[in-house]
């Protein structure tokens, strides 16, 4: 299972070599059969499948993710139907790592059916509510989908001129499009559900008493923490909106914030010629929350291959013109390998790293909303995805697929 960040068909060309191995060894089955050759590796695409076919690197194609994210993907590709493919991601998140990691029942970030369709058959509403479903992130569009689906009346209200919330983020970097794919396919379902959707439109209690809805998902997302009390934290960018606004921080950056956001952002602009230096307050980067075994181990080759510097056990304490001063998270030492300390720092020590530009990438909080404003008027409101804790896509999905499920 490759991480996302390999590049699609990533295993073709071994398929081939084995191929012509095989053919100039004259390896037979032992039936006397010429021994097929089946490709695997995110080959979630029906073209670059069909390609490789067609030009002899394979005699079959092998998918085990994609149809997780849809059991109908052969069915779609046979039809000519690919653009109606929900697409895997590869985040490795809901399939192999909850299967291998986190022994959790085995499911799909895209797909949050995927694995339990004994326990949530196909089903049509026999009470069609009208839903109100505030926010066009994953969260709110995956609401308002499965609502469509079963037969109720949902309408999302997003704020911005954009839908897709954090996936436009998340999917800014070339070695996650997958992300935006995701997102522009949710988008076309909607279309094709006639979800009406309401953009640059915030909701608010007088569009609840105007619409009577049945029901309000509260789907508002999350923003990225900025910590106050920090001097000089205007001077900052987040993660968010470096990638949102197509920023251009200059050739030497820090990256405060060592989870699985901040070293992909890390690792993004090194392999565009930055000079990067992650500052994580913990002993290790990409230890603070779930990362599937396959990503961590690449973006941690990632950042030695690309020479991001990494200061661990440090945490950001200003921001000035010329970059930031850290300081020691907990008492720190240096010791070499016969056993001799080679350094020892106290918590609070402090040192000035240069920088064009600190980006912040020290998680999210929840965005707040108008829940107890609607319930005062006497409105249900359910809270989905970020709005309850800021967390991933799996999160959001599935709490959203759970919720909407649920109502009947």
């Amino acid at each position: 299972h490759p991480p996302a960040y390999m590049p699609a068909g990533c295993f073709l060309d071994v398929a081939k070599v084995a191929k012509e191995y095989f053919k100039k060894k004259g390896v037979k089955s032992n039936a006397g059969y010429e021994v097929p050759i089946v490709a695997v590796g995110k080959l979630n695409y029906p073209d670059m499948d069909e390609k490789a076919l067609r030009d002899g690197k394979c005699d079959m194609i092998m998918l085990g993710r994609p149809v997780l994210a849809d059991e109908n993907w052969c069915n779609k590709a046979y039809a000519g139907e690919v653009e109606e493919i929900r697409p895997c991601i590869g985040c490795n998140m809901g399939c192999i790592g909850r299967c291998l990691e986190t022994q959790q029942h085995e499911s799909c970030a895209a797909n949050p059916r995927a694995c339990y369709e004994a326990s949530h058959p196909v089903k049509k509403t026999a009470a069609p509510k009208k839903i109100a479903v505030v926010g066009g992130g994953v969260a709110g569009m995956q609401a308002a989908l499965t609502a469509a689906e079963i037969g109720h009346n949902p309408e999302i209200f997003e704020k911005t001129d954009v839908l897709g919330g954090e996936l436009n983020a998340a999917g800014a970097h070339a070695f996650k499009e997958d992300i935006h794919g995701l997102r522009d396919w949710f988008i076309a379902e909607l279309k094709e559900q006639n979800v009406p959707i309401h953009m640059n439109t915030e909701f608010s209690t007088e569009l609840y008493k105007d619409g009577a809805y049945d029901l309000v998902i509260m789907a508002t997302g999350a923003s990225s923490v900025v910590p106050a009390s920090i001097p000089g934290i205007e001077k900052a960018i987040t993660a968010v909106d470096l990638l949102e606004k197509d920023i251009d921080p200059g050739e030497t950056v820090i990256v405060v914030g060592g989870g699985m956001v901040g070293c992909e952002t890390a690792v993004d602009l090194a392999q565009k010629g930055k000079k990067v230096t992650i500052v994580e307050m913990l002993p290790d980067v990409l230890s603070s929350e779930f990362v599937p075994q396959q990503h961590k181990m690449m973006l941690l080759d990632m950042i030695k291959a690309y020479n991001v510097d990494v200061c661990a056990d440090y945490k950001l304490a200003e921001v000035t013109d010329e970059g930031a001063v850290v300081e020691v998270a907990k008492k720190l030492f240096t010791i070499d390998m016969g056993g001799s300390l080679l350094t020892s720092l106290k918590a609070g020590d402090r040192k000035t790293l240069k920088a064009d530009k600190v980006i912040l990438s020290v998680g999210l909080k929840p965005n707040k909303t108008i829940t107890e404003d609607l319930r005062a008027l006497g409105a249900e409101v359910i809270e989905v995805g970020s709005t309850k804790r800021a967390g991933n896509v799996i999160d959001a999905t599935h709490d959203a697929y759970e919720a909407i499920y649920a109502l009947d």
